[in-house]
């Protein structure tokens, strides 16, 4: 008996006995239900067993093996991942010979129904975007040579230039890091920037430079694959695995602003082989640099995506929470300051200024006032106190008879509070009985 055209076959064998099957089934529903009830009876009767899903239209192969291992229940399934970067690739080159054909064609329609069928193979989450790409494609009327050379991107990035190997690198870095667990702590910086290269090379149609900033879908989407790619081979019941994932990714993710502040300081005007890079990758920065001798290549890179409204990070996360750290460290020194006398004073101050110096400009304005002396409040003090004075008394000289008389008491009274409060000797102000001669 021949399977379905679209069906599929499923073949088991039960480990420690002569015992090897193949069924036909109408769909993958069918043969995941048929292989659940191959498992349950392998178990019972204490028997490890592999079976092997194949698609007959595409020839896409699924296998698993579930060993027995004494437990009194089922263990869980653990799937081998079947080739989805290899499904993927065959997906776009149907795209590829779909594009071409007029819609609505029995010829289209064969092509796109052959792609439907892998596409139906591909894990959940992998369909949708893969889908869309095979309509459009469908439905799209065939345009001349000329015009596919212009190739407008889909947030798909395995449609992007070089992004699929970048992403299956990725992925490998990312699966080792998992499996070797805290071990492998370089993992989350290299993992960033493989990242950060896949960004350096897919261009932001609205600015025409590399999507730096993870502005586009298709940018996002290609760091999504790397992790979805290496959590679909992890069992949701392994703990440990699954923590190690959750690590590595945030990790990662931490490092990202790290390691694009590290590549914009890296470039340096004494060598060739940075001038050339930059003038490859981003040329009018290159250009800004030839106009002015004093600008560097991290400030030239930086004005060419101020100029388009993209804001590049000054600062990596690690290097921004250490100044952070550093600039409420001389915060609280100041306010210490505020009570500490001699020595102590003039330490704070020494270790204040030294902090002081290794904050950047843009920081420092963030830092609070240092306290004034007792000597500086008087000081200011006695300055406001000498302005109402000298507004009071170009205003007394306006004033006649009893007014005049009771401003004069009032400043009398307040010479005499501030004899008291200064302790002053006010016959210092009278000039000695010699000096009228």
């Amino acid at each position: 008996m021949s399977a379905p055209q679209n069906g599929f076959t499923v073949s088991y064998r039960h480990e420690g006995a002569s015992v090897s099957k193949i069924r036909e089934v109408a769909d993958r529903e069918a043969a995941e239900a048929l292989m659940d009830r191959t498992i349950s009876r392998a178990h019972a009767a204490r028997l490890g067993v592999s079976l092997i899903i194949k698609e007959t239209a595409t020839g896409a192969v699924f296998p698993y093996y579930v060993p027995y291992k004494g437990e009194t229940t089922m263990p869980p399934k653990t799937k081998a991942a079947p080739d989805v970067d290899a499904q993927i690739t065959k997906i776009h080159k149907i795209v590829d010979q779909l594009k071409p054909l007029e819609p609505g064609t029995k010829e289209a329609k064969d092509v796109k129904e052959t792609a439907e069928s892998l596409i139906r193979a591909l894990p959940t989450a992998r369909r949708n975007v893969l889908r869309k790409v095979v309509n459009e494609a469908y439905e799209a009327r065939p345009v001349d040579e000329a015009a596919t050379k212009a190739l407008v991107h889909s947030s798909d990035p395995m449609t992007w230039e070089g992004i699929p190997e970048l992403i299956a690198l990725g992925t490998d870095r990312m699966r080792a890091g998992v499996d070797a667990g805290l071990q492998l702590t370089s993992a989350g910086e290299d993992v960033a920037r493989i990242l950060l290269t896949m960004r350096q090379n897919m261009i932001d149609p609205e600015t025409g430079l590399p999507d730096l900033m993870w502005r586009m879908r298709a940018t996002r989407n290609a760091a999504g694959l790397v992790y979805d790619r290496v959590l679909e081979e992890i069992s949701e019941d392994d703990d440990d695995r699954n923590a190690s994932f959750k690590s590595l990714m945030r990790a990662s993710q931490n490092k990202s602003s790290d390691v694009l502040v590290e590549w914009l300081r890296g470039y340096r005007r004494d060598s060739a082989e940075d001038m050339e890079l930059l003038g490859e990758l981003l040329p009018s920065a290159a250009d800004l640099l030839n106009e002015d001798e004093e600008l560097t290549p991290e400030a030239a890179i930086r004005v060419v995506y101020a100029e388009h409204g993209v804001e590049l990070p000054l600062r990596g996360r690690a290097e921004a929470a250490r100044l952070t750290r550093r600039v409420e460290k001389i915060q609280k020194l100041t306010r210490e300051l505020s009570t500490a006398e001699g020595d102590q004073a003039a330490k704070l101050e020494a270790e204040i200024a030294a902090l002081t110096e290794t904050i950047p400009e843009d920081l420092r304005s963030e830092l609070e006032p240092a306290a004034k002396t007792d000597m500086e409040r008087v000081t200011d003090s006695v300055a406001t106190m000498r302005k109402s004075l000298e507004a009071a008394g170009k205003r007394v000289s306006g004033l006649r008879g009893g007014q005049k008389r009771k401003a004069k008491n009032e400043m009398l009274a307040l010479i005499r509070d501030m004899a008291s409060a200064f302790d002053l000797d006010l016959s210092t102000l009278t000039p000695p009985a010699d000096s009228k001669k």
